[in-house]
């Protein structure tokens, strides 16, 4: 059922990992980051140029852990394998995702997906439990690309 509202809660929220939804996702935060270079030169007290060396997305997710799913059987991190050659390869062999934040009840199909992070390579992986709490995956990731629904 579409609903037509401008705001985009936590609710609406569907996280999906090369189109397949991950599960319980608790928070997601991402990154965009231009880097800049000074360019200082010689009789100039002030920076001559800002030179662009880098682009840079980085995020996280938060999901509440299942008996179903891990980070590893969702595909985020590879699988350690029986030795560490196995290991080794399957890391190697381990390939880029596709992430996406939709809105599940958006009114307009076309305006669904919200965020794309292309290229994501995921890069560290937690868990934790406290005592009348629920259990918790936590994942980094990197990744080449975003886009916003603007550009999609």
């Amino acid at each position: 059922m579409p609903i037509r509202q401008k705001s985009f809660t936590a609710p609406r929220c569907r996280i999906l990992l090369d189109n397949k939804t991950i599960g319980f996702g608790t928070n997601v935060s991402f990154t965009v980051t231009y880097e800049y270079q000074d360019v200082d030169v010689i009789d100039n007290l002030e920076v001559e140029e800002f030179a662009l060396t880098a682009y840079r997305v980085n995020g996280s997710i938060a999901k509440v852990g299942t008996t179903e799913t891990s980070p590893k059987t969702l595909g985020m991190m590879p699988q350690t394998g029986i030795d560490s050659e196995q290991h080794l390869l399957n890391a190697l062999l381990h390939g880029e995702s596709v992430l996406q934040l939709v809105d599940k009840y958006a009114a307009d199909e076309a305006a669904k997906t919200l965020h794309y992070l292309y290229g994501c390579v995921f890069d560290s992986h937690g868990f934790s439990i406290a005592a009348r709490g629920l259990a918790g995956d936590n994942v980094t990731f990197r990744c080449k690309r975003h886009q916003d629904f603007s550009e999609a």
